[in-house]
């Protein structure tokens, strides 16, 4: 028994799977009729681009993550060396330890000068009445005084070298703060999750505050940006349902939300004084797909039709 399919069964074969694709593909790609109330564009898909840069200017010392790799949000993904920085808040730790001793010092000083100073008042205050009835002398009097006013210099020079203190203190203080910040800054942290789309750096490479040095993309937030003529924008609203047809798989429709209607036409005429001149006017409208309608088949650069409502109407069973 011949199991072998005869050329006759191959051919006839070819041919009905060639119908069929032609009668899925003919009007996506050759036109078609689309239900009234129902208008398309086309676009291609694409990925939010995330930017993760320098802060501050160094040297790249650390890079964790390839390009293509899956990233978490929080992730380390490389590193601006930190060396001098590191150094410097070393110094600066140093420096207020230092200034924490001697403002406790002059704090336990000032005790002591208030305390001589009462005192001193105390007793000028003594001769003073002493002298009034005739008991202590000229002599007595100038001599408490004298006592009273280094007293009050004493304090006053010691209040003013713990406030300097305390001053300087506060200023290595907000340093090392500072210093902190700007070595957590070197840390390049990943801000979601996502894919690293572009490693544009390289270990060792010195750049500049503000260089980007990884693009990341989120493959659950995929959208398209379409043009409408001026006669369909106008029916087209911000939270208006959509269905979005890939090249890949043209038989699969995913959900959609409009999330921005341009105000401003992209493409003017010189002249739009007619109505035909003003007909082709286009205004960007970007759609997102449903992060939870997106298959594995859905992927940033593939050209895509986008359909949309132009009036409450069902979405028909065919477009």
């Amino acid at each position: 028994m011949n199991l072998i399919p005869s050329k006759k069964i191959l051919a006839t074969a070819f041919i009905i799977i060639t119908f069929v694709q032609i009668i899925i593909l003919w009007p996506r790609f050759f036109g078609s009729t689309l239900p009234e109330g129902i208008i398309s564009a086309e676009g291609r898909l694409e990925a939010k681009e995330t930017y993760v840069s320098a802060k501050n200017p160094g040297r790249i010392s650390e890079l964790h993550v390839d390009e293509g790799e899956y990233v978490t949000q929080g992730q380390l993904l490389g590193r601006i060396d930190s060396s001098p920085l590191i150094h410097a808040r070393e110094q600066s730790l140093h420096e207020a330890d230092s200034l924490k001793q001697t403002v406790r010092s002059y704090a336990a000083s000032l005790t002591g000068f208030e305390s001589d100073l009462k005192l001193a008042e105390s007793e000028y205050l003594r001769a003073y009445k002493l002298n009034a009835h005739g008991f202590a002398s000229q002599q007595l009097i100038d001599q408490s005084l004298a006592r009273k006013k280094i007293a009050q210099a004493t304090l006053a020079s010691s209040q003013a070298a713990k406030a300097s203190a305390e001053a300087s203190l506060s200023a290595a203080e907000a340093a090392v703060k500072k210093l902190t910040a700007e070595i957590n800054d070197n840390d390049l942290i990943s801000p979601i999750d996502g894919v690293v789309q572009s490693s544009i750096s390289e270990k060792g490479e010195v750049v500049g505050s503000g260089s980007t040095l990884f693009i990341l993309i989120n493959p659950n937030y995929l959208f398209a940006n379409i043009y409408l003529p001026t006669q369909h924008v106008g029916a087209i609203r911000i939270g208006d349902e959509a269905l979005i047809v890939s090249e890949l798989s043209p038989t699969l429709k995913h959900k959609a939300k409009v999330v921005l209607v341009e105000s401003h036409a992209e493409f003017t005429p010189k002249e739009v004084e007619s109505f035909d001149e003003r007909k082709k006017l286009l205004f960007r409208v970007k759609v997102v797909l449903d992060e939870k309608d997106i298959s594995r088949s859905l992927k940033a650069g593939i050209p895509a039709t986008v359909y949309l409502r132009t009036s409450d109407q069902a979405w028909p069973e065919r477009l």
